[in-house]
């Protein structure tokens, strides 16, 4: 893929409708150039941070499960008690 995409890329780069990107655009949230021809493109490099800075943090209980699967113990130990 390359680095420069148009609206429609971007969005199925992100899975995003291209509505989407218009607003995220107008927000100021992405970035974009213009071409001579006036047609508007993005720095998929740009799209990347974005997804970065929304990332999410696993709660505790699935960094327990990343951990018990990483582990060679066969049965995970619940915190569920009676």
């Amino acid at each position: 893929m390359n680095r420069w995409l148009t609206i429609k890329q971007a969005g199925e780069y992100l899975s995003y409708s291209r509505y989407k990107i218009y607003k995220l655009i107008k927000k100021g949230i992405i970035p974009v150039s213009k071409i001579d021809n006036g047609h508007t493109r993005i720095d998929r490099d740009d799209l990347d941070k974005l997804m970065l800075l929304n990332k999410i943090e696993p709660t505790k209980e699935v960094k327990r499960l990343q951990s018990w699967l990483k582990s060679s113990d066969t049965t995970p130990k619940s915190t569920y008690t009676r």
